[in-house]
């Protein structure tokens, strides 16, 4: 664990590019003029990491910290939600395995080396579920609404998780809470642009003029055919869920929907904020989320597969079949998190070398996703890669060592058996 968070905060290629840069600069413009600068994104996720600049005269610069806010967030997370399991006292997630599932095998790793919104977003909208499991519903209010704020796309996962509780406790106010969604997207419009309308978030695209194969590709706002971006977003070999959170797939199993332990209570209420989630992004123009490295707007998704992961290792009496099926979950898992930082988007510059014309082929062809293109290649292991490689092995022979040692003694005390039974001298006797 304590090799993690050094690699984590020191060793990870750590950087702002993108959308991201476009957050941090106005941040800097805003506190120098001191007035929000008009940006078509949000100010939540800036502002709340603003302080990280203060830090900058203690250790290293402000950059070097703000490069890191995402890092912090995650660990925080992590931290609270090993309190809070230990805090309930039954027999949920797996401390240890939860750690280790959440450091080394999720999509974090490569998410946490930007500054990019999303990982906030996540962070604040996993933590919420815990509060509200835990009674602190306030709290989990106030969660729920600054990821909101700060991704308003994520409008439809957060009415979708009140509705759940609500229902859940039978409270009206957490009804009483959804107008608030939308109220702080439009408040910060109206400080920003003089008007609450969205219309400068609802009016981007692609550049005119710029061409795609791809038909429903140049935007603008939420005009993607629903059926094709949920094939898009599930199955897609550059973006899709089944291969960036293989660990969904624990929610087919009937255990995860049965009792009212409140692990089981996490991920029933996490499947309905990602349904939320995936059904209002599978409309939107960009659900590929651009050049970044796989599926970004769904990071959620990550740690609720993890924690469904962490749930299902618990469970006693597990066929054959899931058991290696959960062993394969988390074998990919953990390539999905080493391969972030391991190469990330290297390699890949053929997708993007004539604007947009090309991307569909790192979003659809298997030799350029960025989970297998590193194997096309045969890039060299020099510097940090090294590193990188030697700590997610590390998680990996962690998680995997007892299962897969049951799983070949099982299979060769069946082989052994299959060989008395139907061998050359079955039936043979003195």
């Amino acid at each position: 664990m304590l090799l993690g968070v050094v690699e984590y905060i020191f060793m990870f290629p750590h950087g702002i590019h993108g959308d991201a840069s476009v957050r941090y600069d106005s941040l800097l413009q805003s506190l120098q003029a001191g007035k929000l600068v008009p940006m078509v994104y949000s100010y939540v996720h800036p502002l709340v990491s603003s302080p990280l600049l203060l830090l900058g005269h203690i250790f290293k610069d402000g950059f070097w910290w703000i490069c890191r806010f995402n890092v912090f967030c995650f660990l925080g997370l992590l931290f609270f939600v090993w309190k809070t399991e230990a805090r309930w006292k039954e027999r949920g997630a797996e401390p240890m395995i939860l750690a280790f599932l959440f450091m080394g095998a999720t999509m974090f790793p490569k998410h946490v080396t930007d500054y990019y919104a999303e990982v906030f977003c996540a962070c604040l909208a996993f933590a919420s579920i815990l509060l509200f499991l835990s009674g602190r519903s306030v709290l989990a209010i106030v969660f729920v609404c600054l990821s909101v704020w700060n991704a308003i796309a994520t409008f439809a996962g957060g009415t979708l998780l009140l509705i759940f509780f609500a229902l859940r406790s039978k409270r009206w106010r957490y009804l009483a809470a959804i107008p608030l969604l939308p109220l702080g997207f439009l408040a910060e419009n109206f400080i920003k642009y003089g008007h609450a309308s969205p219309t400068a978030y609802l009016a981007m695209t692609i550049p005119e003029g710029t061409r795609s194969l791809m038909p429903y590709s140049l935007g603008p706002g939420f005009s993607y055919p629903l059926f094709f971006g949920l094939l898009n977003i599930f199955l897609s070999f550059g973006r899709g869920l089944l291969f960036f959170a293989p660990g969904l797939l624990m929610f087919f199993h009937p255990s995860l929907w049965k009792g009212k332990e409140k692990s089981k209570e996490v991920l029933r209420a996490g499947a309905v904020y990602l349904l939320g989630l995936v059904l209002l992004y599978a409309k939107y123009w960009c659900w590929h989320a651009g050049a970044f490295w796989g599926p970004r707007y769904f990071l959620f998704a990550s740690l609720l597969a993890a924690y469904a992961l962490a749930v299902i290792a618990r469970e006693k009496d597990l066929s054959t079949g899931w058991r290696v099926l959960w062993a394969g979950c988390v074998a990919l898992s953990a390539w999905v998190a080493c391969q972030g930082v391991f190469f990330g988007t290297d390699f890949l510059e053929n997708c993007f070398s004539q604007g947009h014309e090309l991307e569909f082929i790192c979003l659809y062809v298997p030799e350029y996703s960025v989970l297998w293109r590193t194997f096309i290649v045969g890039p060299p292991l020099v510097g940090r890669r090294m590193a990188f490689l030697a700590y997610f092995l590390l998680v990996a022979v962690t998680l995997l060592w007892a299962p897969l040692r049951e799983l070949l003694g099982e299979a060769k005390a069946a082989l052994r058996g299959l060989w008395k039974a139907n061998g050359p001298g079955a039936g043979w006797r003195a």
